[in-house]
């Protein structure tokens, strides 16, 4: 079956007998136990912008967000019923075919960056320009819920790199502040600073060269 679309720039829709989909060079495929594979076209030429999936949605609501509401642009659940047929289980796995890299991160929330390239990084920028004391804020939040409601997440700690000072310069200062029992997601103790001159305060002890 074919279905002609002249305003359409991807060309036309065409299902074939064993069920594959086909807009213009896209091909889309149920494998046999309910899977979909997704296959564009190779590319044989660079681009600006390259890309094999791209979703965009327009968020146009101006009225004042109320509960619970929220917007999420890729959403997906997978069902345990029962697991123990997999040795693991993946929420998303992405990686490179040659095997230099890539990322993922299992149903248990665990988060595995891998490479071979002699080294492997992940960065945080925040890319909202300040000159403030403590702006440029990127951080690392570990948290937790009690045993006596699942429902009660909070900050254990917290690990804050930031912007040291008030000059037009690039010196960073780190900071761990750590939950004293009731500070919900505010951590309120400051355990250990490191400045951009590398003294390091420990609580009350100052550590220098």
């Amino acid at each position: 079956m074919t279905v002609h679309r002249s305003s359409n720039s991807f060309g036309d829709l065409n299902v074939s007998s064993d069920g594959t989909l086909l807009l213009g060079d896209i091909e889309l495929t149920r494998g046999s136990i309910g899977n979909f594979d997704i296959a564009p076209a190779t590319l044989t030429s660079g681009g600006t912008d390259d890309y094999g999936l791209y979703v965009e949605r327009t968020l146009n609501d101006a009225g004042a967000a109320g509960g619970d509401d929220a917007f999420t642009l890729f959403g997906g659940s997978i069902i345990d019923t029962d697991t123990t047929g997999w040795d693991d289980v993946y929420l998303i796995d992405v990686y490179s075919d040659s095997d230099s890299g890539g990322f993922s991160v299992s149903a248990d929330g665990s988060l595995e960056v891998y490479g071979n390239s002699g080294e492997v990084n992940m960065q945080l920028v925040n890319d909202d320009p300040s000159d403030a004391d403590a702006g440029r804020l990127c951080y690392i939040e570990f948290g937790g819920a009690l045993s006596t409601d699942p429902e009660s997440s909070h900050s254990l700690a917290k690990i804050r790199v930031t912007h040291e000072g008030t000059g037009t310069d690039e010196k960073g200062q780190m900071v761990i502040v750590m939950n004293d029992g009731n500070d919900g997601y505010s951590p309120s103790v400051e355990a250990l600073k490191i400045s951009s001159a590398g003294v390091t305060t420990l609580k009350e002890f100052v550590i220098s060269s």
